[in-house]
């Protein structure tokens, strides 16, 4: 989850809102998920075998909060996640110092997410896992690089080769 395609107020204005770094508080709160059985009782009845948290953000709303008329309603881009994934969404009041799951619904290689909270903060997917589509079975969002390793491979071959003539050179030199 590296991007919000959408995000409006109750009224159907748009809101900037943007993913930030985790702050030390986050980072905190987000070692609570770890906690299988945690993460069960938050999803609640909506949970099924095979859920686990996908990935964490944190989200902030710029500009001036007060301007905004709640709920609001974000879109993240979720490669892998199609209309049938299970998904939940839980979100971390700061103020409260709470995970409370939210209103959320899957679409395809999308999560949208309404949130109540004055204090958009931490966000954690949770998804079925066994629901998802192959592009994210893995649970990465990022592709595979490729062409690294070759190239890496070169470089060894090439030193080597080096190496090896350096030493015949200085062998014939010494007989």
């Amino acid at each position: 989850v590296q991007e919000i395609t959408a995000s409006t107020d109750a009224n159907g204005n748009a809101v900037d809102v943007e993913i930030v770094e985790l702050t030390e508080e986050g980072k905190a709160a987000a070692q609570q998920l770890n906690e299988a059985a945690f993460v069960k009782e938050l999803v609640g009845a909506d949970f099924v075998e095979g859920m686990k948290v996908l990935d964490i953000q944190e989200v902030e709303v710029i500009g001036d909060k007060s301007l905004i008329e709640w709920p609001l309603t974000l879109t993240f881009k979720v490669p892998g996640v199609v209309e049938t994934t299970k998904v939940a969404v839980l979100h971390y009041d700061v103020e409260k110092k709470a995970w409370e799951k939210v209103d959320s619904k899957a679409g395809n290689g999308t999560i949208e997410a309404t949130f109540q909270s004055l204090s958009l903060s931490l966000v954690a997917f949770v998804v079925d896992q066994n629901t998802m589509g192959s592009a994210a079975s893995t649970g990465s969002a990022t592709s595979p690089k490729t062409g690294e390793s070759t190239v890496v491979m070169g470089f060894a071959l090439v030193a080597l080769l080096a190496a090896g003539g350096a030493w015949a050179l200085s062998s014939k030199k010494r007989a």
